[in-house]
């Protein structure tokens, strides 16, 4: 009896459908990596060595993905519906799902993804997470490696917005360049989340003479309007420790806030690190507040970003004015001047 596997159809790549050359036109205008947009062209027309092509070129005995071993290893399989590159979208910084009922090709969903008004910064991350996908899929194929959703969901996060970073930084002046022609240092600025998703800076202002802290959270949207903020006087042993309180108090304003995908930044990179990598503090009297910000962040899809200080003015500026008494209650919805100009240098609006 001939085995089932052989009894599936596989699509022609040449002549399944057509592609619109608008598609390859807008691939050509990401901001992204060559080589990922060339990876983009060949999965819209389907000319990957996926098994289901191979077996169709009558190279590979089986269609079947090899896996999981239950479907053809077609490209929309290997990128989206494999239950471990599905929980890789899932693990993903944007929790993107994928419709895949409507948009049941590769190329259908590109073309429909292309015509939302997005940021050009949310098209970058996600045209890494499909080559992330591929990548670690011949990583398991070829060197037998495991596929790790998170790690690969955090690796292509990672290496987008190292991406986006290295494409904002200034360039600096040639080396001939007389020192009074030189131009002015820009310093990083607050830069929104995606369309969809909000973004939660924390600071803390922290005193050794008294153990007190002032610490702050600020809830931006991807127009950059406040929507929220969070500001408390509390007692910390360490300034680690009062970071990591600052981290607490914008966590539970996550907790009340619409479930969508929230980056949460701070210029702690001891911090950060040790939220991202689970790696060992220097400071013991954090752990705690560290294991519950972990918790809390995979129960409300969190992710952790370290930020520059001059990107993180307006937390900061909101931690010192509430630790020296002086920030007022109302500060979210009637920001004091002072604030209000930090929201400015931003280049978004603040509110009135």
């Amino acid at each position: 009896m001939e085995s089932p596997i052989h009894q599936v159809h596989t699509s022609n790549p040449s002549t399944s459908h057509v592609i619109s050359p608008l598609l390859w036109k807008w691939i050509s205008n990401l901001q992204t990596l060559p080589k990922i947009k060339l990876f983009l062209w060949k999965a819209t027309h389907n000319i990957l060595s996926t098994k289901a092509n191979l077996f169709h070129r009558h190279i590979a005995r089986s269609p079947l993905c090899p896996i999981c071993n239950l479907f053809p290893e077609t490209i929309e399989h290997v990128l989206f519906t494999c239950p471990w590159s599905a929980a890789s979208w899932f693990a993903h910084m944007f929790s993107y799902k994928i419709p895949f009922n409507q948009l049941p090709t590769f190329d259908s969903w590109l073309s429909h993804l292309s015509s939302l008004p997005l940021s050009s910064e949310f098209y970058t991350h996600i045209s890494f997470l499909p080559w992330r996908i591929w990548k670690q899929r011949c990583l398991s194929v070829f060197k037998h490696q495991p596929p790790n959703p998170i790690h690969v969901a955090h690796s292509a996060a990672s290496a987008a917005q190292e991406f986006l970073d290295a494409r904002s930084s200034p360039h600096p002046p040639p080396s001939h360049t007389p020192s009074d022609t030189s131009p002015p240092h820009i310093s990083p600025r607050w830069s929104p989340p995606p369309p969809l998703s909000l973004k939660i800076n924390t600071d803390a202002s922290w005193h050794a003479s008294s153990l007190s802290c002032g610490v702050a959270a600020l809830v931006r949207d991807h127009c950059g309007k406040l929507v929220a903020g969070a500001s408390r006087i509390l007692k910390a042993l360490s300034p680690l420790v009062a970071e990591a309180l600052a981290i607490s108090v914008g966590l539970n304003v996550a907790l009340s806030l619409p479930d969508v995908p929230i980056m949460m930044e701070s210029d702690s990179q001891t911090l950060v690190s040790s939220l991202c990598s689970h790696a060992s503090l220097c400071d013991w009297k954090a752990a705690n507040l560290i294991s519950q910000a972990r918790y809390v962040a995979q129960i409300r899809h969190v992710s952790w970003h370290w930020t520059s200080r001059t990107a993180n003015r307006a937390a900061d500026l909101v931690a010192g004015l509430v630790n020296s008494g002086k920030c007022p209650v109302n500060w979210v919805s009637h920001p004091p001047s002072s604030l209000s100009n930090v929201l400015l240098y931003d280049g978004l609006p603040c509110p009135h």
